[in-house]
């Protein structure tokens, strides 16, 4: 009927984008301007960020999977990450491997005919999209455009007899206008016949890019409004805000606990270094209050204790319900006094708001009818005389209110060990196999004991850890083991049968478990510390020797070596090293060569 109908995606992203370059723009006067459609396209810190695989939060580009191939390819132009975005699919994923040979000169790239060239040479040969199936057929056989989108779309679906309908006429014309041989003109054909099903649209591969590109910058030269600008659009997924928690320590930036003083209600960078929570994801903290916290603490300066807090802000939406929130989260602690003093003394700071609101609610009617009114000072009750809560139990009401812990972790002590004993990627569980054995670590936070048919005990334990939680089966025979350990608090470590319902739901069928305490003993018998000829250099070796020489044990060592030049790595045991199995020296080896490089076994 004459209509135009268009798609317009509504993109996270976008709004990603936005609101980091407003923190930008907010951090120096030299950064006012900052103008995110005018970065250069060849920055060589954006293009390393892409070739060292760190793309967590980096739009399309943050799988595992991509990350490894980012790493093969190094991206140094805009147009490698056009190809890689449309190369890994389905289907087209085969030839990545073949155009990053081909970019490397690894393999010599061929053209069937010097006009396929000029097309297909920012792919290095091969046929990656649709517009390039399109540009072969219109150039080489003189088809219209209106003729080469019929090819485009009967490749697509595999329409086998209009293919062969216009192959006759590709070859027919290609020797009667370019005077290319009928049997050359039918190996082009059949070239474009086998890549064309697996061909993307490369301006949708591009427009990606470029919003990809723009991410991968920010996170490059600005990674702390980066960070919580994608951390923002996440506030309401607790998993994903641990992931991304990680990657800012790895970024080397500060995650400060949400603060009544410094926090707003969305994630903010105050400094180039720092990542402030917001308050927003505080569970029982509606955002009214929290703007009114943030208007009142913008007029008056930061609050010294609750009683100045509460005399500042509006009493009605900074209700009681609100401050033991905030309290109970950590983001009352620049405040005067410690956590317990603050919840116990919600009440009287309630009290006091209320009385000073009537008594100016007072003044104003004495004011109205032309009394004097005389400014009394205010005097701010004293914080009641109670014992501190303890750490866990601060970490614990933490954790309630924001679904993870920010100030700390009972299982800080074990990180380096959980590191070690996961034998799954949290962040990639759809590259984990279902039912296969394996290894998790974690805390116990819920234990459901039942009974069998049979009269026998068994429990359904909720299990955290520092990727997210996970739920472990232990069965009778178990149960009776190992009855003892299962107890709320308890950090274990679990083997067993994993299993996935979907993403989000882990589930270990337990043959054994274990303390975390032992687990450094129980499976580290040898360290296989993987190099690729490419990636070695004068400072990572020296450093690695220095490592190995300091921390020195009773493991042996394994060297597996990698080159472009074999096919097959060489594995050589060390006659000279033998290393501890701490899991910090584990640690200090991976943050050296890299996590994949180092195994344990």
């Amino acid at each position: 009927i004459g209509m135009l109908k268009m798609d317009f995606l509504g993109l996270r992203t976008l709004t990603v984008i936005d609101d980091a370059v407003k923190m930008v723009r907010k951090l120096d006067p030299k950064y006012a301007e900052f103008d995110i459609e005018k970065i250069p396209m060849d920055d060589q810190k954006t293009y390393e960020l892409y070739g060292n695989g760190d793309t967590v939060g980096v739009f399309q580009f943050e799988s595992k999977g991509m990350q490894e191939y980012l790493r093969k390819l190094k991206p140094g132009r805009v147009e490698d990450l056009f190809a890689m975005n449309a190369l890994y699919r389905p289907g087209p994923m085969q030839f990545i491997d073949d155009f990053i040979d081909r970019k490397f000169g690894r393999k010599e790239v061929v053209y069937l005919h010097p006009m396929l060239e000029p097309i297909l040479k920012e792919t290095y040969g091969i046929i990656i999209y649709q517009e390039q199936v399109m540009k072969i057929v219109s150039d080489l056989g003189g088809f219209s455009l209106g003729e080469a989108d019929i090819v485009r779309r009967a490749m697509g679906k595999k329409q086998h007899d209009v293919m062969q309908e216009y192959k006759a006429k590709f070859v027919k014309q290609g020797k009667e206008i370019n005077n290319i041989d009928e049997k050359v003109s039918d190996e082009i054909y059949e070239m474009i016949v086998k890549f064309a099903s697996y061909g993307f649209n490369k301006s949708h591969s591009a427009a990606y890019s470029i919003l990809s590109y723009q991410t991968a910058y920010l996170k490059a030269h600005f990674p702390a409004q980066f960070m919580a600008s994608i951390m923002s659009s996440e506030i309401n997924s607790s998993d994903r805000i641990v992931i991304y928690m990680e990657e800012c320590k790895k970024l080397g930036l500060n995650v400060i606990s949400p603060d009544i003083n410094i926090s707003f209600p969305d994630f903010s960078a105050p400094d180039t270094k720092t990542v402030a929570f917001g308050m927003h994801a505080i569970k029982n903290v509606g955002l009214n209050a929290l703007e009114s916290i943030v208007e009142a603490r913008e007029t008056h300066g930061k609050f010294d204790t609750i009683f100045e807090m509460m005399e500042k802000v509006d009493s009605r939406l900074v209700n009681k319900k609100v401050l033991e929130s905030l309290i109970q989260a950590g983001a009352m602690d620049s405040l005067k006094g410690h956590r317990a003093q603050l919840f116990h003394a919600i009440d009287s700071a309630s009290d006091f708001a209320s009385k000073l609101s009537q008594n100016k609610h007072d003044e104003n009617q004495v004011s109205l009818f032309g009394g004097a009114v005389e400014t009394v000072k205010v005097s701010y009750p004293e914080l009641p005389n109670v014992s501190e809560w303890s750490k866990l139990e601060c970490l614990n009401k933490e954790k309630e209110l924001l679904g993870f812990f920010v100030s700390g972790h009972p299982l800080a002590k074990y990180k380096s060990t959980l590191n070690l004993l996961n034998s799954i990627d949290f962040q990639h569980l759809d590259q984990t196999k279902n039912e296969q054995k394996g290894r998790l670590g974690g805390m116990i936070v819920s234990c459901r004991t039942i009974l069998t048919k049979k009269g026998d005990k068994m429990a359904f334990l909720k299990i955290e850890n520092f990727n997210g939680s996970f739920e472990a089966v232990v069965f009778p025979k178990t149960y009776t083991t190992h009855s003892e350990k299962l107890v709320d608090g308890a950090m274990l470590g679990f083997i067993g049968k994993l299993q996935f319902t979907d993403e989000k739901d882990i589930k270990i069928i337990v043959d054994d478990l274990f303390d975390l305490a032992e687990a450094e003993s129980m499976f580290i018998n040898q360290i296989t510390i993987q190099l690729h000829t490419s990636q070695m250099n004068t400072e990572s070796v020296s450093q690695l020797n220095k490592l190995l020489q300091n921390e020195v044990g009773e493991l042996p060592v394994f060297f597996e070596i990698r080159s472009d030049e074999c096919e097959k790595p060489i594995k050589m045991k060390s006659n000279k090293y033998r290393i501890n199995s701490k899991s910090e020296t584990i640690e200090m080896l991976r943050s050296i060569i890299g996590n994949e490089a180092v195994n344990v076994g």
